[in-house]
């Protein structure tokens, strides 16, 4: 059950473990290779590049940032890999309140197919810093027939751009985002002062795709369930394997704000997005939503029957969680995809 509330969001801080600097190293880059190749290729090279992706991964750079409609600056929180030799920028929106843990798999296989990789942690994560004044309007911003994710819209727009100006990420750069970080690149990619910076979109597995009570979309994530047991022959929970963070990060203020500014968060993810006909990229760019058949969370499958015809639809046949257990073979298919 400590798997399931945390992919939820409602673990709480103390149940991470202590030090994370190199803890998967010593342990899980060996399974992950094992889990990706056959044992007896697999490169020192390869191996190498696991534990450069989680020295840097792992390490967080803090900064503040003016969000418009917010008067004092807000704590900004984000993790930058870089394995050399890149030559395109991904900008990463991890799923509810999340941090950069829960993504893991996607910023690995995206790094080490040539990506430099940022990483925005919601400000509400585990590992982020939350604002009295942005809990504020996160409590005033849900508005069931009008919906828009702002602040967080607002926010993540505000990151970027600031990381631009400071020459952090690319001018240009290829985005992703997951559950409800999809949700959010909608709203985003539906901007024209946004989606003009955006060369190609990754949506995978987005929340707001239909109107639904909290409980249908809690309960979607029983059918994850087996998918989480760590059985001895259970190689999905090898791909997706977390690394916690430390322990202590989160203070009693912050973790109070947490909650009342996911509670909010969750209303808005139950309901359905204006915005998926008219997210847009820069010209010639391409604006990919991969959909789970048996996604029972989001039911993102309802995507299929809308028009958009800047919109690329990949379909599989997972859950929810299927494009962590499967990152390898879904950001391979996607990156062959782009390269048409």
């Amino acid at each position: 059950m400590v798997w399931f509330y945390y992919l939820l969001g409602l673990a709480s801080a103390p149940s991470r473990s202590g030090q994370y600097e190199g803890v998967r190293s010593a342990h899980n880059r060996v399974k992950i290779a094992q889990h990706n190749h056959s044992p007896d290729k697999v490169s020192r090279e390869y191996l190498n590049k696991l534990d450069d992706f989680d020295s840097q991964f792992q390490s967080l750079s803090r900064d503040k940032i003016y969000v418009p409609g917010l008067t004092l600056p807000q704590p900004l929180t984000y993790s930058q890999v870089n394995l050399g030799n890149v030559d395109k920028s991904m900008v990463i929106i991890p799923a509810f309140a999340g941090d950069h843990y829960g993504i893991e798999p996607l910023a690995r296989e995206s790094a080490l197919k040539g990506y430099e990789v940022t990483t925005i942690l919601f400000p509400e994560s585990f590992l982020g810093e939350s604002t009295e004044e942005f809990a504020v309007a996160m409590e005033s911003s849900f508005r069931p027939q009008a919906l828009t994710y702002s602040p967080h819209t607002d926010y993540f727009f505000a990151a970027i751009d600031q990381l631009r100006q400071e020459n952090i990420i690319a001018p240009t750069f290829d985005l992703l985002g997951y559950s409800t970080g999809g949700a959010i690149m909608a709203e985003l990619l539906s901007n024209p002062a946004f989606s003009h910076l955006v060369t190609n979109a990754i949506i995978l597995s987005p929340g707001s795709v239909c109107d639904q009570n909290k409980w249908s979309l809690i309960s979607g994530f029983i059918t994850e369930a087996p998918g989480l047991v760590p059985w001895p022959n259970n190689t999905k929970c090898v791909n997706c394997a977390l690394t916690f963070g430390k322990n202590g990060e989160v203070d009693n203020a912050n973790l109070s704000r947490r909650k009342r500014i996911t509670k909010v968060l969750l209303e808005k993810v139950c309901r359905r997005s204006p915005y998926w006909t008219t997210a847009r990229v820069r010209e010639g760019g391409k604006l990919i939503i991969q959909i789970g058949k048996r996604d029972w969370a989001t039911k993102a499958w309802e995507l299929a029957e809308l028009t958009n015809p800047s919109m690329k639809i990949l379909s599989y046949p997972w859950t929810h969680l299927g494009v962590l257990y499967n990152a390898e073979k879904l950001m391979t298919d996607i990156s062959k995809y782009l390269e048409k």
